[in-house]
């Protein structure tokens, strides 16, 4: 899966080759509506993963926990 909405925000993970590394970077960007404006933020989170559907799911994840961690900082 590489997109994916939750809490009204939009997450499409961007996974990348690292030749370095020989692994997937796990990498989203995630965006949401506050007021009349569009947000959006790009992420690239610390793991590697070994594949590319890894990366995938690991970005939708990492992102889910990102997104529950802002909602939760705003109120």
């Amino acid at each position: 899966m590489w997109s994916q909405t939750y809490r009204k925000h939009f997450i499409m993970a961007f996974p990348s080759f690292d030749t370095a590394t020989r692994k997937w970077r796990v990498q989203a960007d995630i965006s949401w509506c506050g007021g009349n404006r569009r947000h959006s933020t790009f992420v690239r989170y610390t793991r590697y993963q070994p594949t590319e559907a890894e990366a995938v799911h690991s970005a939708v994840q990492q992102s889910i926990e990102w997104i529950d961690g802002r909602l939760t900082f705003e109120r």
